[in-house]
């Protein structure tokens, strides 16, 4: 069998939104579509949920693993679609993105990495579209990554890099960008992301973006870049440290 695209969900602790998820790849699948799931080991209702799909999902492995970086490494390695797209389990594929995408890939089988829009929400709420463009990278990740579909093959060049906890997918995207990997936007939102979840980590994240920025640009552009992107941040914690002081005096 031809599979054109798998899709991954990794996870852990997950039991809150996975079930969206999970149905939400499930109910899109054809013959030429995989759905691999891996699990970190959990200890909550997590396992009850993804045994409840089982029968619709082509691999599935619980196992204790070094973080969700190391999890994706290991789910690239069991795949077997030409392009693979990672969906978090805390958000969800948006309807009609799989037959989507199909149409594209068979259109435009020589671009590398496929990618559209996504949706953001907070709890339920619908708060906006995020729209993605891949020549920003240089200066942040302009990309989501559950909106990106990612030619297999690239593996074979770079892995998920573990070092980093929340901005792996940066890393990967920065360095093809920069090797002049065929990238294409494609005006849909494929995913939708729910707010709060780990990349919710605000001080690692702006650490995670400046070795990022330092490891692609030289020094004085990955300052700018960083300032740039967290100037609100900066102002925010200013603000909030005056306020502290003027409560304690």
């Amino acid at each position: 069998m031809n599979i054109l695209v798998t899709y991954i969900t990794v996870c852990l602790n997950s039991e809150k939104y996975l079930g969206k998820c999970l149905k939400s790849i499930i109910s899109q699948k054809n013959k030429n579509t995989e759905y691999v799931v891996i699990d970190g080991q959990s200890s909550d209702n997590t396992l009850k949920i993804i045994n409840k799909f089982k029968n619709k999902i082509d691999y599935f492995k619980s196992k204790k693993d070094n973080g969700i970086y190391h999890a994706m490494n290991k789910a690239v390695f069991k795949s077997k679609g030409k392009y693979l797209c990672f969906v978090n389990s805390d958000d969800w594929l948006n309807n009609g993105s799989n037959k989507k995408i199909f149409k594209e890939i068979k259109k435009n089988s020589n671009i590398d990495i496929f990618y559209g829009n996504q949706k953001i929400y907070r709890n339920n709420k619908f708060l906006y579209d995020d729209i993605a463009d891949h020549k920003k990278l240089n200066t942040y990740m302009s990309l989501s990554h559950q909106s990106c579909y990612i030619k297999k093959k690239l593996f074979k060049k770079k892995k998920y890099s573990t070092f980093f906890k929340l901005s792996s997918d940066y890393d990967f995207f920065f360095y093809f960008y920069i090797k002049n990997f065929h990238f294409k936007k494609i005006d849909y939102s494929f995913s939708s992301f729910r707010t709060g979840g780990l990349s919710s980590n605000t001080r690692l994240m702006m650490r995670e973006f400046f070795l990022i920025q330092k490891k692609y640009n030289n020094i004085f552009f990955a300052l700018i870049n960083f300032f740039n992107r967290y100037k609100i941040t900066f102002i925010k914690l200013g603000i909030k440290k005056m306020l502290s002081l003027v409560r304690y005096n």
